[in-house]
C-alpha cells in the first residue's frame, strides 16, 4: 500500500486522505492507518484477488507484487490489511497493527 499509488489514480484536484488512529478491539489497542483515494476504484472481479500474488489491475504498470507484499508484511505482525472499494469512486487501505504484543491494554 503506497501513498503514491493513491495519488497516481487519483484524479488531479482530489483529495488522497490519510488517517491514523488508535482503535480498540476486544481489549486490545490496534495503530490503524487509512488511506482513501477518490480514483476509478476496484472492480467486483478483482477485489477478492487484490492481495494475491501478480495481480494487478488494468491500468496497473506494475508487477502485481506491491499489495501481496504489504499483505504478508502486514499478517507477519500479527496485523490486517483490508480495502474497500467503488468503482469510479475511489479505494480505501486500511492497516490495523498490535500496539502490544497481543495482551490486554489499557486505554
Amino acid at each position: 500500500m503506497r501513498l503514491s499509488n493513491a495519488l497516481k489514480h487519483s484524479p488531479k484536484g482530489t483529495l488522497v486522505s490519510v488517517e491514523v488512529r488508535t482503535e480498540k478491539r476486544e481489549d486490545v489497542l490496534y495503530a490503524v492507518l487509512t488511506v482513501r483515494d477518490q480514483g476509478p476504484g476496484i472492480t467486483a472481479a478483482l477485489l477478492p484477488k487484490v492481495f494475491d500474488r501478480f495481480t494487478s489491475g488494468p491500468q496497473s504498470t506494475g508487477l502485481g507484487l506491491g499489495l501481496y507484499l504489504t499483505h504478508q508484511i502486514v499478517l507477519a505482525h500479527g496485523g490486517e490489511l483490508t480495502v474497500s472499494s467503488t468503482v469510479n469512486e475511489g479505494s480505501t487501505f486500511t492497516i490495523a497493527l498490535l500496539t502490544t504484543d497481543g495482551e490486554h491494554s489499557t486505554c
